[in-house]
């Protein structure tokens, strides 16, 4: 059947044939990529609506502290917004980890025997077009016609599951479903379907009910706004005195300082004495006058650039949008854009320049449509709008939030003229007496203009929290107290989901891999939320209170300020906000492509982006991996203890009984063992732990460095005999535990190969479910996992060691840069890491692929892991980013390829009536004693 698409960039729509469904392709139009649907035969039926808990990190929530996210399992760091550096494949350096989108050409274009029906071919209007249409009936039916949906649903695509640490590193596990949640399998598949629409352009503008009456400013709110107005005022005009006083004082010493020249004796010395110390502060003042007049002319900071929808293309969001702005009596914006937040936002178009006029922007992040129902979503803009109905004072608002900004870029911001003028101070010539003073002079103004960013931030966030009251009033007579504190709840939910969502953007990346639409993924992370964490969230929302310096109330104040409007509103139709867009789906995945082109440090390919169903099935195999891995090690798993598996995979046993009673007999004498082998693991954390410290410490010591303090490295004295003495004996140490470890490893493995054996075997095939499927899997894991888990982690565990007693001398950076003994340490320590570094890289090879999904297709596993090329010896920083990426990646491949392995042993464990063992409390206890014939 074909397929609706519309470009949200020039309005291009069409129908096309269903052979381009799934495919990233160019418009014919604006050549812009342009995200064509899967075919959908028989779409689903939208999901209910959740009213349930939600806040998020957003829409009203600035002063909101959130509650951190429990741990997921990652391969690469996690980011906040936006995330964090990742190193891509083929770089020679972490580089930010997003890229953008290929140029115009690179995508397939469509082709006049691709397309059935144009529906739509007009150009975007400008900002403040009056081309856009009302709730006419055409457009309804059109809006109506179209395939619009993205049905609201917590159990799309769960992810979140409670966490364990697994080594240095954490690693997910997943909760089992409860009752009234999908299986993960379930999530899966409803991850990848499209949905219609549950109500029609004629049922959601018929919802709107008159006007809502306006707030009126209190007199505590005016006279606020006069004194804050004021005060945001004589803040600039210190500054401008700081510079005028600044330069009248230069300019008085130089017409009034040279009487020194004139008393200065005969001496060519004495002469030279007495310029230096009449031109050095004048040089000192024009430095500090043009420092301060610096960022009057700096460029404000670029902003990412927006989708901005069509109002041809969205006729029912734009109707929907001017019956909120009639109901609040705001302005109607000029420019509709969305992108990939959790939020909402009004802004006028050019920022404070533009107070004056009325041309607003409205921003509407996806996740927030998707996330909420149509009443909490016409609230959220109802309060938004409602903020332009207060006026002069949400004009006052705009130029104090950008005097604050402003201000704050005065404190924090450095820049090149900070780092000529350290360079100056370092050079060790005449000229750094006159750095020193500039450097001096600016330290003090700074810290004046602190004093005044703190005094502005805290008169103005008193009116801003008034403010903030007065739009939640709004939001509370437009859809009722009880939606407004739903949607408060619920915002906290999909801020929690972002961020998780964005952590799973960092595993993904790590395979060169990236999800097609950010908004599906943040609901998947919504539907994995445990109910604990739920719980403890809200526990925070409520308990929060509003501090000196918030702008935005607590959620409880807000909620007791709303409920003084009542429980009902205006607007009360129920359903998906979803409702609202012709093809979100579409407009979700430009949007994705959009936020990924801004982020992101090199191109993406289209055939990096996975969808999101395909994620969350990948997820669901490493989440049950972690759960079989801590199972089959009786919650003893080390991440970095090697396994002694043999090269040669397994293959079925002549006698299966034999390998039964074999696979019993690993069984029983791994329980046996467990208790002396957690009891080793214990120690050997310590010894490296403190082999760390005493590595930092001795190659310091070795270069001459003076500041190593004993206690700190786990030192009696900072002495380089006893640092090399104790090194040689956390060595021995060492040596001394590995036989503790052997009856433990050697069962697992015996255990291991035992049961893929046997999983080998014919006889097994009727008694494993699927048995052909887990034999396929076992049999493309176990060259990676032999091969990382006997030859790799030795080699890994080096690096490890390395780049702590790196890390450990890095702590004593601070006060030491300019320290030569210091640095020659820091670059001997940074040599070691690079030389482990180069030892891993062999030990890897590319010879095994890695096994899982990759966005290059088939790599070795030296590829996945390390980059292109290993930083040089004296790189600190990139040799420390480096090892910790591949530490990371290679711990996480060792959880799942043994925890997918030891799934497998499990099925045929089951089969032959195995429960799975358990480690009594005092360590010592024996398996079932069933006998096991096949």
């Amino acid at each position: 059947m074909p397929i609706a698409i519309s470009c949200v960039d020039c309005g291009f729509a069409a129908r096309v044939k269903d052979h381009l469904g799934g495919k990233v392709v160019e418009c014919p139009k604006c050549k812009a990529g342009l995200a064509v649907p899967l075919p959908v035969a028989s779409p689903a039926p939208p999901s209910a609506p959740d009213a349930g808990p939600g806040h998020g990190a957003i829409a009203r929530g600035a002063g909101t502290r959130p509650m951190a996210r429990p741990p997921a399992p990652r391969a690469g760091p996690v980011p906040p917004s936006p995330p964090p550096a990742v190193v891509p494949r083929g770089a020679d350096r972490p580089t930010a980890r997003y890229a953008p989108l290929p140029p115009a050409g690179s995508f397939p274009p469509i082709t006049e025997d691709d397309v059935e029906i144009l529906l739509v071919e007009d150009d975007e209007p400008e900002a403040g077009d009056p081309r856009r249409p009302g709730p006419a009936a055409g457009a309804e039916a059109e809006a109506e016609d179209e395939v619009g949906g993205y049905a609201l649903a917590e159990e799309v695509a769960p992810r979140y599951a409670p966490a364990r640490a697994v080594g240095r590193r954490a690693a997910a596990t997943v909760a089992p479903s409860v009752a009234g949640r999908p299986s993960l399998a379930e999530v899966a598949e409803r991850a990848g379907a499209r949905t219609r629409p549950s109500r029609t352009p004629a049922q959601i503008l018929a919802a709107f009910r008159g006007e809502i009456e306006p707030v009126r400013p209190t007199l505590v709110y005016r006279l606020g706004l006069l004194v804050v107005a004021a005060a945001m005022l004589t803040l600039p005009m210190i500054y401008l005195a700081t510079i005028a006083l600044a330069a009248f004082a230069t300019f008085y010493y130089a017409t009034h300082g040279h009487v020194p020249l004139q008393k200065a004796g005969g001496s060519s010395g004495s002469m030279k004495v007495a310029v230096f110390l009449y031109l050095a502060p004048i040089a000192a003042g024009g430095t500090l006058v043009l420092f301060l007049l610096k960022p009057l002319f700096a460029r404000p900071a670029r902003r990412g650039k927006t989708r901005a929808l069509n109002p041809q293309a969205e006729p029912l969001v734009f109707a929907f949008i001017d019956g909120i702005c009639r109901s609040v009596g705001a302005p109607t914006p000029s420019r509709v854009v969305v992108d990939c937040d959790v939020n909402a936002s009004a802004g006028f178009v050019k920022g404070p320049l533009s107070v004056w006029n009325s041309e607003l922007t409205l921003t509407i992040g996806l996740p927030l449509v998707a996330g909420l129902d149509l009443r909490q979503f016409a609230g959220v803009l109802a309060h938004e709008f409602g903020h332009f109905s207060q006026g002069a004072g949400m004009r006052l608002t705009n130029v104090i939030r950008a005097i604050n900004a402003w201000f704050a870029r005065l404190v924090y911001e450095r820049d090149d003229w900070d780092a000529n003028l350290d360079g100056l101070v370092r050079a060790g010539n005449a000229l750094t007496a006159v750095g020193l003073l500039v450097k001096l002079a600016i330290w003090l103004v700074r810290k004046l203009l602190w004093a005044l960013m703190m005094v502005g931030h805290g008169i103005s966030c008193f009116m801003m929290r008034q403010m903030e009251y007065d739009a939640d009033r709004y939001e509370a007579r437009m859809v009722g107290s009880d939606v407004f504190e739903s949607t408060c709840r619920r915002l906290a939910v999909l801020g929690l989901a972002s961020r998780g969502a964005h952590a799973d953007l960092a595993t993904c990346w790590t395979e060169n891999r990236l999800a097609d639409d950010l908004t599906r993924l943040v609901l998947a992370n919504v539907a994995q939320i445990p109910d604990e964490v739920r719980t403890a969230l809200m526990g925070a929302v409520d308990s929060r209170r509003t501090g000196l310096f918030d702008t935005h109330p607590s959620d409880t104040d807000r909620i007791a300020n709303a409920r003084l409007e009542g429980p009902d509103g205006l607007f009360g139709l129920d359903g998906p906000a979803t409702d609202l867009f012709r093809d979100f789906d579409g407009l979700s995945r430009a949007a994705t492509l959009n936020y990924y082109r801004q982020a992101l440090g090199q191109a993406v390919r289209p055939e990096a982006l996975t969808p999101v169903s395909e994620i969350v099935r990948d997820q669901e195999a490493v989440a049950e991996g972690h759960l079989g891995l801590d199972r089959f090690y009786l919650a003893a798993f080390e991440p970095s203890r090697p396994l002694p598996l043999p090269a040669v995979p397994p293959t079925a046993p002549n006698d299966p009984n034999l390998a039964a009673k074999e696979l019993a007999r690993a069984r029983k004498a791994l329980v046996a063992s467990r208790a002396r082998y957690a009891e080793a693991l214990t120690r050997r954390r310590e010894a490296l732990a403190r082999l760390v410290g005493v590595e930092a410490a001795a190659d310091l010591l070795k270069a001459g460095f003076k500041g190593v303090k004993a206690a700190d490295f786990g030192l009696g004295k900072a002495r380089l005999e006893e640092a090399e003495a104790a090194r040689q004996e956390l060595d021995s140490y060492l040596l001394r535990l590995s036989p503790h470890f052997e009856p433990f490893e050697e069962q697992v493995a015996c255990r291991l190969m035992a049961g893929l054996s046997l999983l080998e075997s014919g006889a097994m095939s009727a008694r494993v479910p699927d048995a052909d499927s887990w034999r396929r899997e076992a049999r493309g894991l176990y060259p990676a996992g032999a091969h990382v888990a006997g030859r790799v982690l030795p080699a890994l565990v080096a690096v490890i060691s390395a780049r702590g007693a790196l890390e450990r001398a890095l702590g004593l950076l601070k006060g030491n840069d300019e320290n030569q003994a210091y640095v020659n340490g820091v670059l001997r320590l940074a040599a070691r890491l690079h030389d482990r570094l180069v030892e891993l890289r062999g030990r890897l090879g590319d010879a095994i692929p890695y096994p899982f999904h990759h966005g290059d297709g088939t790599v070795g596993l030296s590829r996945f892991a390390l980059p292109a090329s290993i930083p040089g010896r004296d790189e600190v920083v990139p040799l420390y980013e480096a090892s910790g990426e591949a530490i990371d990646r290679i711990l996480t491949l060792h959880c799942r390829l043994i925890g997918r392995l030891a799934l497998a042993v499990e099925q045929v464990e089951r089969a032959l009536g195995l429960p799975p063992p358990e480690a009594p409390a005092g360590g010592e206890g024996v398996v079932g004693d069933r006998s096991c014939v096949i």
